[in-house]
């Protein structure tokens, strides 16, 4: 089963990445296996998981709520 799941609709930013092309390689197929028909909905999918997983990236995130109350 596919942990990134078909895509919801917001306002988007452009954005312009360079990748090595086994990174390239690999996420093409990630999304021709999941069905997934949208690059960009892989890679906001894909940060959006790290954001959730990074438990110094919440630390932070606390901090500076913390220090902006």
């Amino acid at each position: 089963m596919a942990i990134i799941k078909q895509k919801s609709e917001a306002k988007k930013e452009k954005l312009k990445i360079q990748l090595s092309e086994e990174t390239f390689k690999m996420i093409n197929e990630y999304c021709s296996w999941s069905k997934i028909d949208d690059i960009s909905y892989f890679i906001e999918e894909a940060a959006n998981f790290v954001f959730k997983k990074d438990k110094e990236w919440k630390k932070y995130l606390e901090e500076m709520e913390t220090s902006s109350n």
